[in-house]
């Protein structure tokens, strides 16, 4: 008797590239001033090394950011979960996605990022992803899921 498959879900999420790059510069601005603080300017109180320190809070808070949105497509059903404490699930029934699309500034197509743009009928019938890694690979996933629950979704 053999199990049946159970596949992984696809999560698609905001990156952490810029977190990542602003966490590195932080780091090199952090050596520069206790550099300077240890062999050239040893008269400095030492609360200017908590000073340096931080920048380290806006990849921080970036990070955070990054794990506040996601979109997880499994089985032929989407879910758009949003929150960090209190969490939102919003259920996305594929068949009635119209509309995928993805949108990239010239900064995001330097990093390989995008918006991610769904659009389906009704009130509330857009969901925006934004700053997402290889977002074209997620709409042509997102794209695929919708055409196999019987959607015809116009694809950009």
């Amino acid at each position: 008797m053999t199990q049946p498959q159970t596949s992984q879900p696809l999560v698609i999420r905001p990156t952490i590239k810029r977190a990542v790059f602003g966490f590195i510069l932080s780091l090199v601005f952090l050596a520069f001033v206790l550099f300077m603080w240890l062999k050239i300017v040893p008269e400095w109180p030492w609360y200017v090394v908590i000073i340096g320190a931080m920048p380290m809070l806006a990849p921080l808070v970036a990070w955070i950011d990054s794990r506040r949105v996601r979109l997880e497509l499994e089985n032929g059903s989407a879910r758009h979960v949003s929150g960090l404490f209190s969490q939102t699930t919003r259920n996305l029934v594929l068949r009635n996605v119209s509309d995928v699309r993805v949108e990239r500034s010239l900064a995001q197509r330097l990093w390989n990022i995008g918006t991610l743009v769904i659009e389906m009928p009704g009130e509330s019938g857009r969901v925006v992803l934004q700053d997402i890694d290889r977002p074209q690979e997620a709409a042509d996933a997102l794209v695929r899921a919708a055409r196999a629950e019987g959607a015809s979704p116009r694809h950009g």
